[in-house]
């Protein structure tokens, strides 16, 4: 009787052992996940912070494009007006307007030649307008290619970013389903001890009643015995 109950409480120490190492790998499991959550939440804050970013240079960047296909235009009209440069179209303008200054002329010929330095004139300023422009179209050019790459680093970026966040992602779904595992595995052995400590409380009661009828037996027969031998007294007397 005494192996019996001591092989029942092993059997309930060992699945109590069990559901204890479950319990404590569950809880362990649930402290990654948390870990998880944090870096996966960083990573998502830097992807938005970085998309932001992105998203502010890539609208610097349609501007200035915007303005340089402006500049390209006007450059384009300007250009097609002019045949020299600025310094060429000054030059031209200082001959003509000395040669206005110091030489006798006819009332006709200076028309002519104010006629000429007005012409000059428009053209000296249009020349410096495509030197202006063309000045504004390399820098232009120049920033979009600086902010372009700094775009394209942000780009970069939010991929790296979200995909260590997908990365981290995963594995909380995965220890997850661990965890769902193990608390499946808990319940039933929850269950598994329960119902042995249920035997063995019936086993227990049995053995109650047992030795309850035992005893009652032995009484009845000590009482039988008490009889007879009475009996017998009386007899012999």
């Amino acid at each position: 009787m005494n192996q019996e109950k001591r092989n029942e409480n092993m059997e309930i120490n060992t699945l109590e052992r069990k559901k204890q190492e479950k319990m404590a790998l569950s809880n362990k499991l649930k402290k990654e996940i948390n870990a998880l959550k944090e870096k996966r939440d960083e990573e998502n804050k830097s992807v938005s912070r970085h998309k932001a970013l992105r998203q502010q240079k890539n609208q610097e960047k349609d501007s200035k494009k915007s303005r340089l296909e402006q500049v390209q235009k006007e450059l384009a009209k300007v250009q097609g007006e002019l045949e020299k440069s600025y310094e060429a179209y000054k030059k031209e303008h200082n001959q003509v307007y000395w040669k206005y200054q110091t030489e006798p002329v006819s009332r006709k010929e200076e028309e002519r030649i104010l006629e000429k330095l007005e012409e000059l004139e428009k053209k000296k300023e249009d020349a410096k307008k495509i030197s202006i422009l063309k000045k504004e179209q390399k820098d232009l050019k120049k920033e979009v290619r600086q902010i372009t790459t700094e775009a394209n680093i942000h780009h970069k970026i939010v991929t790296q970013r979200a995909d260590r966040s997908e990365k981290y992602h995963q594995e909380m779904i995965k220890t997850y389903n661990q965890i769902d595992e193990l608390e499946e595995e808990i319940d039933q052995l929850k269950e598994k001890i329960s119902k042995v400590r249920s035997k063995n409380k019936a086993k227990k009661t049995v053995r109650a009643t047992e030795r309850d009828q035992m005893a009652e037996k032995s009484l009845e027969k000590f009482r039988e015995q008490g009889k007879i031998t009475l009996g017998a007294i009386a007899r012999n007397e």
